[in-house]
């Protein structure tokens, strides 16, 4: 069915324009921008826009009861920031610099309408991997404290400690790319009882349960052929899904 049509008491410059997708297009015009903007044309959703170009992306929406542009900045697979706004021009100048004129993070971070996440900066500096493991062997979160054993102990291989750590509900998982969508090609595991942990293939399929120590051994016995360290990217890069 898709969502409802803006308000025009918000959006009239949006609704003359012909919908959310031409008046962002309008603006990077305007902007003497060469990036467009695209929509979703298969699920009719009026008020989402995309503008892209390579990897680099940013997702555009509205506010339904006020007059406010909503968009954030990617990577990589990576989200860096958001931003938002009431002027459209400035928001695509905003993205046209972002994704047209792949400037740095500092630069776009210095824009008003914009907020950088707080691990922008470590993305960016290519950081990520070590990022994510240390917060997780640092984790005091009782959400994680049954995985806190085989976590410590995963870090101690290298082959494991170069894979991107994630976790998906209380599963922890291993991708070969930091950026999303992730490479879903490695086991996965998850506490089930005290000191026991289920190893599952990417597949779903069960490949044991035992301890920490033997959760760590299926999970290396059981890895994609030449691992190798997680790459800056999405699994796209990868050509794997």
């Amino acid at each position: 069915m898709g969502a409802p049509p803006v308000k025009r008491e918000f959006y009239s410059d949006i609704v003359d324009a012909g919908g959310l997708v031409a008046a962002v297009q309008q603006s990077l015009d305007r902007n003497g921008s060469p990036v467009s903007a695209t929509g979703i044309p298969e699920s009719q959703f009026p008020t989402y826009a995309r503008v892209e170009l390579e990897d680099r992306f940013s997702q555009v929406y509205v506010a339904a009861e006020e007059r406010l542009f909503l968009f954030d900045i990617w990577r990589d697979g990576v989200m860096y920031g958001s931003g938002r706004t009431s002027d459209i021009d400035e928001m695509a100048a905003a993205i046209a610099h972002w994704v047209g004129d792949r400037c740095s993070v500092a630069e776009i971070g210095q824009l008003a309408c914009i907020e950088l996440t707080e691990a922008a900066s470590v993305y960016d500096n290519g950081k990520e991997v070590d990022h994510w493991w240390n917060m997780y062997l640092s984790d005091t979160d009782p959400y994680l404290r049954d995985l806190i054993p085989f976590i410590r102990l995963a870090a101690q291989q290298p082959v494991l400690r170069d894979l991107f750590p994630y976790t998906s509900h209380s599963t922890f998982c291993f991708s070969r790319c930091t950026g999303y969508p992730f490479s879903y090609d490695c086991p996965n595991v998850t506490p089930v009882g005290k000191g026991q942990f289920r190893v599952n293939g990417h597949g779903g399929q069960a490949l044991g349960t035992g301890t920490a120590e033997a959760a760590v051994s299926l999970v290396l016995e059981n890895l994609p052929l030449n691992c190798g360290p997680a790459i800056r990217g999405t699994a796209d890069k990868l050509g794997a899904s």
